[in-house]
């Protein structure tokens, strides 16, 4: 016979049961904002979580699973609305369906660092060993979310060159898909909302070819310089004042206070004089340092234009 229990924790409590002398959490209730699930309980080590035992905490913010765990079943982690983060053991685990779905608000899921891994990075220092953890815990986000890539969702090969050459093909994948491929499937299976006319899902699709591009390009792992310029085309060409400003309205509705995103933005050249006037009009009262970012930023241009044009006299 099972034996189940339950036991509190910080912010709530815990259920779980023993499993051939393993441990299974199956369930939590509470409002917890960070949940370190223990590494054992009545020294047994936890190995599994169960099917939907974080399914729908709308106040999950961060998890870390333990180092035991072999096992996360269906749904374990599904429609956690804002958990963000997520970190997994650097080991082979057997995932179910769908363990991050609909979980919009996530970034990073970050692995434990593994000895001897045949990784990307160019050096040990640990700097670098800092920035490649986390690039390769945003895509691997990413792969699960944007992509819904879940063979990559593999925390044992994460971030090494074959992985990256397996996420990259999933984003062309993406990318080259033809805008409108799907729309007649969703019309007639009734898979989405069928208030959702033709304009507005090739917008959608667009906006998720370039979030994909803009997140690859500020996530460079790996990433050759074909790929590299392909990406930032794509970005340049749907820009402010473009057919499609599927980049612009990713960047402005998404990230509208990140600057990183807003100094890609102006690297690329995508902010010109042509449409600098509109893009502070989409700003409006919003978003206040980026607007004077971009100010800053499209003055120092005119000055720089300015100087030139005064040699030539």
């Amino acid at each position: 016979m099972v034996r189940e229990q339950e036991f509190e924790t910080k912010g709530g409590f815990i259920t779980c049961r023993e499993k051939e002398g393993h441990i299974e959490i199956t369930g939590y209730r509470g409002q917890i904002l960070e949940a370190v699930l223990p590494e054992t309980i009545d020294g047994k080590c936890v190995t599994e979580i169960g099917k939907k035992a974080f399914l729908g905490c709308k106040a999950l913010r961060r998890v870390c699973v333990p180092d035991h765990c072999v096992r996360i079943g269906e749904w374990a982690f599904a429609n956690c609305s804002n958990l963000e983060m997520v970190s997994l053991p650097c080991r082979k685990i057997a995932f179910g369906q769908g363990v991050f779905k609909d979980d919009k608000a996530l970034r990073n899921i970050y692995t434990t660092e593994a000895e001897g891994f045949d990784t990307v990075r160019s050096s040990d220092t640990a700097s670098d060993a800092s920035s490649h953890a986390a690039q390769t815990a945003a895509l691997l986000a990413a792969a699960v979310g944007s992509m819904d890539a879940a063979y990559l969702l593999a925390p044992e090969d994460a971030g090494t060159k074959e992985w990256i050459e397996k996420w990259d093909l999933a984003m062309g994948a993406v990318l080259y898909e033809a805008d409108e491929e799907g729309y007649q499937k969703m019309v007639l299976c009734g898979e989405e909302d069928l208030s959702i006319n033709y304009d507005d899902f090739i917008s959608q699709k667009r906006r998720k070819k370039a979030r994909l591009c803009l997140l690859r390009l500020l996530n460079p792992l790996g990433l050759s310089k074909e790929r590299k310029a392909e990406l930032e085309g794509y970005v340049k060409e749907h820009t402010k004042g473009c057919e499609s400003e599927a980049a612009w309205e990713v960047i402005l509705g998404e990230h509208g206070d990140d600057k990183v995103y807003f100094e890609l933005f102006t690297s690329l050249g995508c902010v010109t004089e042509e449409n600098f006037e509109g893009i502070l009009a989409d700003f409006g009262e919003r978003h206040a340092p980026m607007k004077s970012y971009l100010m800053e930023f499209h003055e120092a241009g005119i000055r720089t234009h300015d100087f030139f044009d005064s040699l030539s006299l």
